[in-house]
Formats: C-alpha cells, structure tokens, sequence
C-alpha cells in the first residue's frame, strides 16, 4: 500500500478515554430522500460567504432509530414536521423573513409505521435542542413515549407557545407526556468522553448522551457503540450524533490529527449541513468496512468517502 503524505505531518489524536463495553447498539438513518429538505441563503448558516456557494439548497434533516439488545427503542431528533404551517407564530416569522422554503413529505412516525417500526415502541425522542427542524411533531408518537432533554432546558424554553407567545415550540404537542431533563451532576465521579459530560444511558456502555452547550442551552448530542471488537474500546466502532455541533465538514477536518492528503487537496465547499448528517467525520469513528454497508452507502456518498 502506497504510503500516504500529508499537507503536514498528522499529530496523535487524544485518548477520548472511552470506557470499555461489550454490548453494540444498531443505528439506522432515517433519510427522507428528496424531503424534507431546507433551502437558505448560506449566510446564515455560514462566514464568510463562499463565492458561487451562497446557497444552501437541499439541505437534508437526518434522524436516527437506536434499537438496544434488549428490545427497548429510541429516536434521536424528529428533524422537520409535516404540518410545519401550523409551528408557533415566532417559527412562522422567521421563515417568512429569512425566506427559507421548506419541503416536508412525511413525519417521522409514518416512516417508522412504513418500515415496521410501531411509534408504540418507541421508548423515547431525544432532542438534540429546542429548533423547529430538530423537534419535529411528538404528538404524532403516543403518550408513552418520553422526551428526553438536555440540562438546562425546562427553565430556558418552558412554557411553550401559546402561555408563552415568544416560544418556538407548541405547549399542546407534550400534553400528558414526561419530558425528562438530563442531569450530569452525581455524587459519584463523573462520566466523561474526552470532554464531554456524559450519561451511559442503558448502562452498559452502548449509548452514551453527550452534554454539548454551545448552539443551543441544553444542546446534547449522542456517541452509539455499533460494533465490538473484543480487545477494549480502542477496536469499537462509534456513530457520533451531533445535533447542530457544526454547520460545515471544514469544522472537523482537516486537523491537526488528520491533515488534507496532498493528493486530494481540493475544496469540497458544497457539503454543507453536515451536522444533519452525523455532525462528524466518519473517518474518525467508523472504519471504511463499515461504510460500505447498506445502511451507510447514502451517508459515504453525501461525504465523497
């Protein structure tokens, strides 16, 4: 194998010291193809504006099924609703102002449904944060799925729109539903990957919820062990979810772990949105067998990997 060169030599990447599992989650993209897509002027989204790229057309709004050995379910983020014309009348102005134009065929749960996944046993949504095109329509899962939030949240957005006329989200869609709010602090030592607070939410190393402050207040994102390889954590595969971590693949790589190969060194400015996507370079966390599985081939395309 031809030895690769770099436009600067990779430093070693820092141990993220996670812990050692023997129990793999399966992570399935829910991609709704064509739709729902957002198109945007790029500016707000990104700077500095990118000549003949100052338009974000397309973008796609990915959510994930995490199905646990034992049979329990999740479902991180619900990306855009159907009936997105009836969000609170703040969402609504700020569309129309910002002239974003939105395509949304169906909701989550109805491709759940489709695909043989009841919303009945769903056990819980997480939210990444409290954006229309991350919350989607809970009311369309039964009352026994919760929400699962992250720190912080209850007090910055509740109540919702129409007690509190300036919130994005709607107080009716969690009637009679529990919205769970995550907390890190614990009289125990505290759990972390690399520098992220985390809960290990099975409790066997599977799923971990990240707290990741920064785009939003109690913005989480999630870290799923989807394959062992028997000799620690090191041989594991990981899917990252990340929410809104990012808005560009340029904000995780190149690095000075991973540096551009002087070969391919070409601007690659039209993959934006890429934290709807994973909100990671899948380099990082999943090996090249991996992508070439069935449920990843639309994700490798998307990143020219």
């Amino acid at each position: 194998m031809a030895e690769k060169t770099y436009l600067a030599p990779p430093k070693q990447a820092p141990d993220l010291k996670i812990p050692n599992g023997s129990t793999a989650v399966i992570v399935r993209i829910i991609d709704r193809q064509v739709s729902p897509n957002i198109n945007a002027a790029s500016t707000h989204l990104l700077l500095p504006e990118i000549e003949q790229h100052n338009t974000v057309a397309g973008a796609p709004s990915f959510s994930f099924l995490i199905e646990h050995p034992s049979g329990r379910r999740l479902v991180f983020d619900l990306g855009l609703r159907k009936d997105y014309k009836n969000l609170p009348p703040i969402v609504q102005k700020f569309l129309a102002d910002f002239g974003w134009e939105i395509t949304v065929q169906k909701n989550i749960s109805e491709i759940l449904e489709e695909n043989g996944v009841p919303s009945s046993t769903i056990e819980a949504v997480i939210w990444s944060h409290h954006h229309f095109d991350h919350v989607g329509d809970i009311s369309t899962f039964p009352s026994s799925t919760e929400i699962i939030v992250g720190p912080g949240f209850k007090s910055a957005y509740l109540p919702g729109w129409p007690t509190n006329e300036n919130s994005s989200l709607a107080e009716k869609d969690w009637e009679d539903r529990t919205i769970q709010e995550l907390s890190y602090n614990s009289d125990n030592e505290e759990l972390a990957i690399g520098s992220f607070r985390a809960v290990d939410f099975f409790g066997d190393g599977s799923y971990y919820i990240l707290d990741s402050l920064g785009h939003a207040v109690g913005h989480i994102a999630a870290l799923a062990r989807v394959t062992v390889g028997g000799q620690g954590a090191s041989s594991d595969t990981f899917v990252l979810m990340g929410g809104d971590t990012c808005h560009f693949a340029g904000q995780f790589r190149p690095t000075q772990y991973r540096p551009c190969l002087l070969k391919s060194f070409r601007a690659r400015c039209h993959i934006f949105m890429l934290e709807h996507v994973l909100g990671v370079c899948f380099r990082i966390f999943i090996p090249t067998k991996l992508l070439r599985s069935p449920s990843m081939r639309c994700l490798r395309r998307l990143l020219l990997i």
